[in-house]
């Protein structure tokens, strides 16, 4: 789909190797059932198969991530004005049952900072479901503008 297809391009610039990953270093990654979501955890141990033992914070189970699937946690605050220059089209992260999904901005009612602003997103790879989100405090930049 176009989401996955621009989140693995958005992401391949941080793809970390097994050198930038410790044990007790924080990183989202992917979950097994949940395609297009990101949740945090911390590397328990990395193995020489290329694989990374991630405590995942929320559901606090332990999984075996590849870990070119990984990626560091971005800044707790997103880049000022990043929503009201996000375009239709555009990707970013919606926070869902815990975890981070990629998204499309699929229009836009209202400006990006008033209350009274509604955003209708299509959310997930392959899923095609529209909702709309209210509070852009579970919204974030989608990929390369987490590190800026």
């Amino acid at each position: 789909s176009q989401i996955a297809a621009d989140a693995g391009r958005a992401h391949e610039a941080e793809r970390p190797t097994m050198a930038s990953f410790k044990a007790g270093a924080q990183v989202e990654a992917p979950s097994e059932g949940a395609v297009g979501s990101w949740y945090s955890g911390v590397v328990k141990s990395v193995k020489r198969d290329g694989t990374a033992r991630v405590l995942f914070d929320e559901s606090e189970e332990i999984a075996e991530v590849p870990v070119a699937s990984c990626r560091p946690l971005p800044p707790e605050a997103a880049p000022s004005g990043w929503l009201e220059a996000l375009k239709e089209g555009g990707p970013l992260e919606v926070r869902h049952n815990d975890g981070w999904w990629s998204a499309r901005l699929a229009a836009r009612k209202g400006t990006a900072s008033s209350r009274r602003a509604q955003l209708k997103l299509v959310v997930g790879p392959g899923r095609g479901c529209a909702q709309h989100y209210r509070q852009h405090l579970y919204l974030r930049p989608c990929g390369e503008e987490h590190l800026q």
